[in-house]
C-alpha cells in the first residue's frame, strides 16, 4: 500500500475540519444615518432599531455621524440615538427596584370575539432602557409571560408587579403593532441608586445626566436646533 505523504494528511485533515463561521461586520454606523433619511418607512425604522442597539463603545460613531449629517429628521432621530446609547452606560441591569422605563395606559377593548379584553397601549420610552430598544409609542400590550391581563388591572397593578420584578429579567410581551400582532423580549432595568435613595431623586439625577449629554452634542454638532429627547415625565413603570 503507498503511504500518503505528509503534505496529503494534512490537507485531508484540513479538509475533515468543520468550515468557521465568519463573524458579520460591525454594522456602519455612517450607512445606517444615512439610512434614517429614506423614503421608506421600514428601512428608516430598521436603520433606528439597529443605532439603538449599539453598546455605548461605539457612542463616538453616532456623535461622528451627527455632526457629518445636515438633514434636519436624521438629525433629529440620530440625537435621539446619541442619548439612549449614552444613558446605556446609566441604566444597570441589577438593583432594588424594576422598572421598564415607559409611560402606558390601560384600556378595555373588544377582542375579535367581541369579549371584553385589557390592552396596555405604550404612550412612550425612556431613553437608555432596553425597552426602547423593543416597544414603540402605540404597541398595544395583550398579554405579558403568555397571560392576558386581568380586566381589572390598574396602571398601579403594573406598576407593583414590574417593580418586583428583578432587574436583569426577560419579560414576555405579547403586542399589537399596527394590524400584525408579535411576541417580544424585553430586560427589566434598574435606575442608580434606586435602593439607596428615592427612585424620584434617581430619576432627576439621570435627567440631569442626559441634559448635559445633549448640551455637549448640540455644542458640537451646531445645529440651529437639536431637540432635548429625555422625556420631562417620569417613566411611569
Amino acid at each position: 500500500m503507498p503511504k500518503r505523504t505528509p503534505m496529503l494528511g494534512l490537507l485531508l485533515v484540513l479538509l475533515a475540519l468543520p468550515a468557521v463561521a465568519e463573524r458579520p461586520a460591525p454594522l456602519a454606523v455612517p450607512d445606517l444615518a444615512k439610512a434614517l433619511s429614506s423614503a421608506n418607512f421600514a428601512e428608516r425604522e430598521k436603520a433606528y432599531t439597529q443605532l439603538l442597539r449599539l453598546p455605548p463603545a461605539r457612542l463616538t460613531e453616532i456623535e461622528e455621524a451627527l455632526r457629518a449629517t445636515k438633514d434636519d429628521e436624521t438629525i433629529v432621530r440620530l440625537t435621539a440615538v446619541a442619548q439612549h446609547v449614552f444613558l446605556k452606560q446609566h441604566t444597570p441591569l441589577k438593583g432594588e427596584i424594576g422598572l421598564l422605563g415607559v409611560s402606558l395606559n390601560p384600556e378595555i377593548i373588544r377582542d375579535t370575539q367581541g369579549e371584553p379584553q385589557l390592552v396596555i397601549t405604550i404612550l412612550d420610552t425612556q431613553p437608555g432602557f432596553p425597552a426602547a430598544e423593543v416597544l414603540r409609542p402605540g404597541d398595544r400590550l395583550i398579554a405579558m409571560n403568555g397571560k392576558r391581563f386581568p380586566l381589572e388591572l390598574t396602571i398601579e397593578d403594573f406598576r407593583r408587579i414590574i417593580n418586583a420584578t428583578p432587574p436583569g429579567t426577560q419579560v414576555q410581551l405579547t403586542l399589537r403593532r399596527g394590524n400584525t400582532t408579535e411576541a417580544v423580549s424585553v430586560t427589566v432595568a434598574a435606575v442608580d441608586d434606586a435602593g439607596t435613595i428615592a427612585l424620584s431623586e434617581a430619576i432627576a439625577q439621570r435627567r440631569a445626566l442626559a441634559t448635559s449629554y445633549v448640551a455637549r452634542v448640540q455644542a458640537k454638532a451646531n445645529p440651529a436646533t437639536v431637540p432635548l429627547i429625555f422625556k420631562s415625565d417620569d417613566p411611569a413603570e
